[in-house]
């Protein structure tokens, strides 16, 4: 069946960061140098993993709150808020092939929805500075609803059946596994084959081309 609606991932499928050098000299200028410090700033991915399994949405509150409770530091909402306003897009390139997937699609009249577990705002303002925006029917962000929680993928169905979707990340969770236990179709962007399991899966993101 041909797909109406594409339900792309953002980091490492759409854009990816190169480094995050403002996040940790923010950090780092804001605690000191520690082995607490360290560890937090080498363990924010696992801890934002925690969180999105444990909870169905992100609020600055909830966040700070949680962040606080695992690393002994602590994290006010303020400093959450900071956090969110840095320059995230400074080192970001965009993935090989997105573009000719994005004409693509938007070429067949297909839908494509942006489903990001990170604080809209900020990841908007990244899409803006790549100037991808014009592409995406909706952005959808982690304040609305997480990933692999059902309802993530269905606030991006909207109106459409699930047949007509197709799910598409680099997470084997959150991208993968999450969407196919929803109903959903799916396929994995492993583009450094690292999954060894029987997945749906393509090296490169413009292959997708040929799913829809």
């Amino acid at each position: 069946m041909e797909k109406k609606k594409l339900i792309l991932d953002l980091d490492r499928t759409i854009i990816t960061s190169g480094d995050y050098k403002l996040q940790n000299e923010f950090f780092r200028n804001l605690y000191g140098e520690s082995e607490q410090v360290n560890r937090f700033i080498q363990n924010i991915g696992h801890y934002l993993d925690h969180y999105e399994y444990m909870f169905k949405n992100y609020t600055i509150e909830d966040l700070s709150h949680y962040l606080t409770t695992v690393t002994g530091l602590t994290v006010t909402k303020k400093i959450i808020s900071d956090w969110l306003d840095l320059r995230w897009y400074e080192t970001d390139y965009l993935e090989p092939g997105i573009i000719e997937l994005l004409e693509y699609a938007k070429s067949k009249d297909i839908r494509i929805v942006v489903l990001t577990n990170w604080f809209l705002k900020c990841q908007k303002d990244r899409l803006a500075h790549k100037d991808l925006l014009k592409y995406f029917d909706d952005v959808i962000g982690g304040e609305m609803c997480l990933k692999p929680h059902r309802e993530a993928y269905d606030m991006a169905c909207g109106n459409f059946s699930r047949a007509d979707c197709l799910v598409v990340g680099d997470n084997l969770y959150k991208d993968y596994l999450g969407p196919l236990i929803a109903g959903y179709d799916a396929v994995l962007y492993d583009q450094h084959d690292q999954e060894k399991g029987y997945v749906v899966k393509v090296k490169k993101i413009d292959e997708i081309k040929n799913m829809l």
